[in-house]
């Protein structure tokens, strides 16, 4: 996908899909990615539903919650 065509708000709920995808593909549950993430509820799923950015500290711990 091409960034510089989209908005802020488009990437952030463009990477947001993308996380989710890597998540069901890995079969990491939601509550076992917060576990180990340390990142509450709240923030991911206005993450993954594009209502707001997180820090790119928590997508950090996120992708590494994940495994990526």
């Amino acid at each position: 996908m091409a960034y510089a065509l989209l908005t802020d708000d488009e990437i952030v709920h463009d990477l947001g899909k993308k996380l989710d995808t890597l998540r069901r593909t890995k079969e990491v549950s939601i509550s076992e990615l917060l576990e180990k993430s340390g990142t509450n509820h709240n923030s991911y799923d206005r993450f993954i539903n594009a209502k707001s950015g997180i820090s790119l500290k928590n997508f950090i711990r996120l992708l590494r919650g994940i495994g990526a």
